[in-house]
């Protein structure tokens, strides 16, 4: 009897520790989490969802539509994903970006686009956690080192100020890059801590040879590295 109640403990203990692992890594949660995202997804959609299906690659409860569009529930965030929504935001915001992106210095070439992508808390619709892509920055005026490294904060931040706060940017992927090489801004999303509230020279990093694009090393054997000028930082 005891040796059946210890193998009864420890397969249920074995059980709650996979189950946690499996919930900190993924946020699968086996039986519960299908119910408690179906109820969530149900009380956001205007039409009635039966059957959601767990993403392993981004780590959440998924239900499709006839239309292509698709709705998404984190358990371990608690955050919805709404496709159709989202891809309205992010369009919303290119409308913006492109009414701002003159107010940029002219020694910095902007891409033509950004993109955005959306979350909302599942318990507040109001409240978003937006991530931003602003790739391929390039700047033809002559920096020193220290300089081209804050270069990604400070447009970040003009970036933010420009757009306003019609937008809640709580993650971003900059790509930049000047004569002393390329660099990106990266921070993922902490749900809904804005990005302000973060240092954006320490989530900076230079890339390595190896990482450089080719459109990058094309553009720096054209550049003249000849060229000088004041040095334009935003702060």
């Amino acid at each position: 009897m005891r040796k059946h109640n210890r193998k009864v403990a420890f397969i249920v203990l074995f059980l709650v520790v996979v189950g946690s692992f499996l919930y900190f890594l993924t946020g699968f949660v086996p039986v519960a989490g299908k119910m408690i995202a179906l109820g969530k997804l149900n009380a956001y959609s205007e039409s009635p969802i039966d059957a959601v299906v767990f993403d392993w690659h981004d780590g959440g409860y998924v239900t499709g539509f006839d239309d292509g569009q698709m709705l998404r529930y984190n358990l371990r965030h608690n955050t919805l994903f709404d496709m159709r929504a989202s891809d309205e935001i992010s369009n919303r915001a290119n409308q913006k970006y492109q009414l701002i992106k003159n107010e940029f210095p002219s020694n910095l070439t902007m891409p033509t686009d950004i993109f955005v992508w959306t979350e909302i808390n599942a318990d507040d619709y109001t409240a978003k956690s937006q991530m931003v892509y602003i790739l391929s920055i390039v700047n033809d005026e002559k920096l020193t080192a220290e300089q081209s490294a804050q270069m990604p904060g400070e447009i970040a931040e003009l970036f933010i100020e420009l757009m306003g706060r019609e937008f809640s940017f709580t993650g971003i992927q900059l790509n930049y890059g000047d004569i002393n090489g390329m660099y990106e801004l990266h921070i993922k999303p902490d749900r809904f801590r804005l990005l302000l509230d973060y240092r954006f020279e320490k989530n900076t990093r230079q890339f390595s040879e190896n990482e450089l694009p080719l459109d990058y090393i094309e553009w720096l054997k054209d550049v003249s590295t000849s060229s000088s000028g004041n040095v334009k930082l935003f702060r």
